[in-house]
């Protein structure tokens, strides 16, 4: 059972391919075989990084126990997230239609034709209040195939319908009074004591790094009127207490330098273990945005090492970046008694006050105070944190995912190259261009289409979805801004083409009228997958840690736009954006690139050039993409 994984480039797969659990990846192969057999597909997608899945994988996927019940009842999928974000956004849908919500790792159980009708997230090995345990679902979903199939197949049948008819709302690119609209709600969600935007209770508390970005390009819009002066006044504090809020939680580790997913209290000191790519990159260029529209130094330094960590932790022999770290926080971790052990008593505890780590108990750290106000206290901060971040190199390290996704890797050539460029980095805008080298060469199938993924330095066989061309391309437009080289444009422009011909709804460059349905879709019409078919094809406008597809593409052609005069992109840029009209009236909090975009659009006209960077403090308009 093992060979089937052993051959993969998923680091998610590869962590499973010693279980008890007789493992197929995705594919007509296991349909096939489900069907022979007649019993449901039980799908589980993850990813190497998350914390959850290899806590699933180390109490059931392991459990011999499991292992037969899977095998005797179900054929067994696993599919990796990162390299199939097809597989998992059409089955997050599925979950999300089934039970009201999603997460990972996601697990469904599929009829043999594909139509889910069973989903739920992580499955603890034994029964715990209000949770069953994954051998009491299995159980359950085996007794239910096998002595309610017709009522099980009707719902499986009804869920792929319902699915399959989905169309996001679109109701055109928002104007300027949807994106007052959108700000006047963002302050209402605010978390007055703490920074940030309130979550539902419990949820987890994410940077919201693109939500910023909105804030700080309406902070700068033009607009004489007293509601537009208002909006713009209250956008920039709103930016500007939650990116200041954020650098003094513990999700953005002090120590070692990484962003955390966000926070599991509502006050930031319990930090998400995983440090992930795509925030790391978004938090940077945010930060960098706020340092140069109003000049604080905590946003410089927070850009420069969120950078720093990147290069550090994440970059591979190719130079490129893996997708994250998931470490169970244990090497960023400090007790008052660890700090003293090995700074001595008197540094010891002079860190410990400035981190919060006064305690028997190790925590996470944050920063209590600023210690870079006064020279003599970073100066002694500088010597410490080096100090410690080599004591932490010689703890239990982290579980590293070490694929090279696209679009992540795109976010990261931008973070890079307008940071290195704005500070005075040459090395970061260097280790942009040998990332954007990486993905131009390797990245590319036989007919020079994008590929999603690749891992020590071989390209896997998944083709690129929207958000790889749209991350990427502004990626390279971000490196064209920082180094005036053409050759960045030139590829920018042939991947956002390419994205304009493989993703449209209707015929090939044809991106249809606006209110008519999303003008893009998230996957190529040339290279649909058959299994997902029956569940629609996706078209999410929703941003999360990175920007949705549509929005990274709209922006990357904005820019484009900007940048030569062309008309066409810019046509195509207002077409796609009109997908994220509906959601910026409806949920800002979840639209943050896709407004900040369309704040863009309104606030350059064509022919504009875009400021990539500026000086600090003087008010420059943070890059349209």
């Amino acid at each position: 059972m093992a060979d089937r994984l052993a051959g993969s480039l998923s680091p998610h797969l590869l962590q499973h391919a010693a279980d008890p659990v007789d493992w197929h990846p995705w594919g007509e192969e296991a349909f096939e075989l489900a069907r022979h057999r007649d019993v449901p597909v039980l799908l589980s997608v993850g990813y190497a990084a998350s914390h959850w899945c290899r806590a699933m994988g180390r109490e059931s996927f392991s459990d011999p126990r499991v292992g037969a019940a899977v095998d005797a009842g179900f054929v067994a999928v696993l599919v990796d997230r990162e390299e199939r974000p097809d597989v998992a956004a059409a089955h997050l849908a599925a979950a999300a239609a089934l039970t009201g919500q999603a997460g990972w790792p996601l697990t469904v159980f599929l009829t043999p034709d594909g139509d889910p009708f069973h989903a739920g997230t992580y499955y603890p090995a034994e029964p715990a209040p209000g949770a069953p345990s994954f051998l009491q679902v299995l159980r359950a979903v085996s007794t239910a195939w096998s002595s309610r199939r017709a009522e099980v197949a009707a719902a499986a049948e009804h869920v792929a319908r319902a699915l399959a008819a989905r169309r996001p709302p679109v109701a055109g690119m928002a104007g300027p009074r949807d994106l007052e609209s959108a700000v006047a709600q963002l302050a209402e969600l605010e978390d007055v004591e703490h920074g940030g935007f309130r979550a539902p209770g419990g949820a987890l508390r994410p940077p919201h790094a693109l939500v910023c970005e909105f804030l700080l390009r309406h902070a700068v819009a033009p607009g004489t009127s007293a509601s537009a002066r208002s909006s713009s006044q209250t956008a920039l504090g709103l930016a500007e207490r939650t990116l200041a809020a954020l650098g003094a939680s513990a999700v953005v580790d002090p120590v070692g330098g990484g962003t955390a997913r966000g926070a599991l209290d509502a006050a930031g000191t319990v930090p998400h273990p995983e440090e992930v790519l795509v925030d790391a990159a978004v938090v940077a260029r945010a930060q960098l945005h706020r340092w140069q529209l109003t000049g604080a130094p905590a946003a410089r330094r927070a850009a420069v090492d969120g950078c720093d960590w990147l290069l550090r932790a994440l970059r591979t022999p190719e130079g490129g970046f893996g997708a994250g770290l998931d470490g169970e926080e244990a090497e960023r971790r400090w007790s008052a008694p660890q700090l003293a052990a090995v700074l001595g008593d008197d540094d010891g505890a002079w860190a410990a006050e400035l981190l919060g780590a006064t305690g028997e108990e190790p925590r996470a750290p944050r920063l209590v105070r600023d210690p870079w106000s006064d020279p003599r206290d970073a100066e002694r901060w500088s010597s410490l944190r080096a100090r410690l971040r080599a004591a932490a190199a010689l703890r239990p390290q982290p579980v590293r995912d070490d694929a090279v996704v696209t679009a992540a890797n795109g976010l990261a050539v931008a973070a890079l190259a307008e940071v290195g460029a704005a500070c005075g980095r040459p090395d970061l805008v260097e280790a942009a261009e040998r990332c954007a080298e990486l993905l131009l060469r390797l990245h590319r199938d036989g007919s020079g289409h994008l590929l999603r993924v690749s891992r020590d330095g071989v390209a896997g066989l998944a083709p690129a979805a929207l958000d790889d061309h749209g991350c990427l391309a502004d990626g390279l437009l971000a490196l064209h801004g920082a180094t005036g080289e053409g050759r960045w444009l030139d590829a920018a422009r042939d991947v956002l083409d390419a994205a304009l011909d493989r993703f449209t709804a209707g015929p090939p460059g044809r991106l249809g009228r606006q209110g008519h349905g999303p003008a893009l879709h998230d996957t190529p019409h040339d290279a649909l997958d058959p299994h997902l078919s029956r569940l629609g094809r996706p078209a999410d406008p929703v941003d999360g840690a990175g920007p949705s597809g549509a929005s990274a593409t709209a922006g990357a052609l904005l820019t484009l736009a900007a940048l030569t005069g062309s008309g066409r992109h810019r046509a195509a840029a207002e077409a796609v954006l009109a997908a994220t009209g509906a959601l910026a009236l409806s949920a800002p909090v979840s639209a943050g690139w896709g407004l900040a975009v369309a704040q863009a659009a309104l606030s350059a006209p064509l022919g504009r050039p875009v400021v990539a960077h500026g000086e600090p403090g003087r008010g420059e308009r943070p890059p349209a993409s």
